[in-house]
């Protein structure tokens, strides 16, 4: 990658415009978007540049503002694409947030331009300002769930079903369960989420009861909570022709599901199922979740914080998992 020249040889930082134009940063107030963007460094990439390397330990995050770069992991039967990123996608934002080494090879696949955010200049910025740093991890939980969703395609077409197996149920809106705030509280306080405001929010949402093999809700149906597993397990499935129901994760007491619903607006990407003793689960909505940012204090920044680490340890199962199902179906 190269430094653009399309500027003045001493300028090479980002501009505030070319942040705000994309979806991921509108929802940055003026000031901090100005200095996030002063960090960028504007870099122009050709088909085949390889701007980081899986296994490689760097942690700069990355914008493109045009073109198109593309993921793959190499494996013993060859490389396994992981799909594309154009204009408006953040990139290397799994690393950045969890300092784990890079989980797949990103190249340049349509020339374009990106813009390099230094993780350590970063890093020191957002921990002298609150609100951006609020505002930055609320995009990386949109970036995140976005790729998410597209490694859920993926798994879709590499499985090779074109239509999905009828549905075994239909979603049940459980029963009312009688669970005292204070178990809502320390279930809360488990997950990170300490801040006044958030132990108020706990002990006053619902929670309700699933029993064994009742779906809580069904791959395709609208969405507007996430959930957490107060007691039993519950098991997160698609319906695969030729196979049946593959689970893909047995959650139990203390897990979160559901949450890329509160981000996306999306349908729901596979079914959650109540699973052998059945469940009780804490239920917040969107609405909630609104509230909670806000309130652009610790209970924002706590929730955020707990979003990304569940969706960036998805992501990184997700992209093993991809890659493993197509050497297993003979995918290039």
């Amino acid at each position: 990658m190269r430094p653009t020249s399309s500027e003045p040889p001493d300028y090479r930082h980002g501009k505030p415009d070319d942040l705000r134009i994309f979806l991921s940063f509108q929802h940055f107030d003026e000031s901090d978007v100005a200095r996030l963007a002063a960090l960028g460094i504007y870099e122009t990439v050709e088909p085949g540049d390889v701007i980081f390397s899986e296994g490689e330990e760097s942690q700069d995050f990355f914008v493109v503002l045009a073109g198109a770069v593309a993921g793959h992991r190499e494996t013993p039967v060859g490389r396994q694409p992981l799909g594309d990123l154009r204009a408006g996608a953040i990139f290397g934002e799994v690393s950045f947030f969890d300092l784990q080494p890079r989980p797949a090879t990103v190249t340049c696949s349509v020339p374009g331009l990106v813009l390099r955010f230094s993780a350590e200049d970063c890093k020191r910025l957002i921990g002298r300002h609150h609100s951006l740093q609020v505002s930055l991890l609320r995009s990386f939980w949109n970036s995140l769930s976005m790729k998410l969703r597209l490694a859920n395609q993926a798994m879709v077409e590499t499985i090779g079903s074109r239509r999905m197996l009828p549905r075994q149920g239909a979603a049940s809106p459980g029963v009312a369960a009688d669970v005292s705030a204070a178990a809502k509280i320390e279930l809360f306080k488990a997950k990170g989420m300490t801040a006044a405001e958030l132990r108020l929010l706990a002990a006053t949402i619902p929670a309700y009861r699933w029993e064994p093999g009742q779906f809580i809700f069904v791959e395709g149906q609208e969405a507007d909570a996430m959930y957490l597993v107060l007691d039993g397990q519950v098991r997160i499935s698609r319906r695969i022709p030729n196979m049946g129901e593959e689970a893909l994760a047995i959650l139990g007491h203390g897990e979160v599901f559901g949450e890329m619903a509160l981000i996306d607006d999306q349908r729901r990407s596979a079914d959650a199922i109540a699973h052998e003793s059945g469940c009780t689960l804490i239920v917040l909505h969107k609405a909630d979740t609104e509230e909670i940012f806000a309130m652009r204090s610790a209970a924002a920044l706590q929730f955020l914080h707990l979003m990304c680490t569940l969706q960036c340890q998805r992501l990184r199962a997700m992209i093993k998992m991809l890659a493993n199902w197509r050497m297993m179906v003979g995918h290039e």
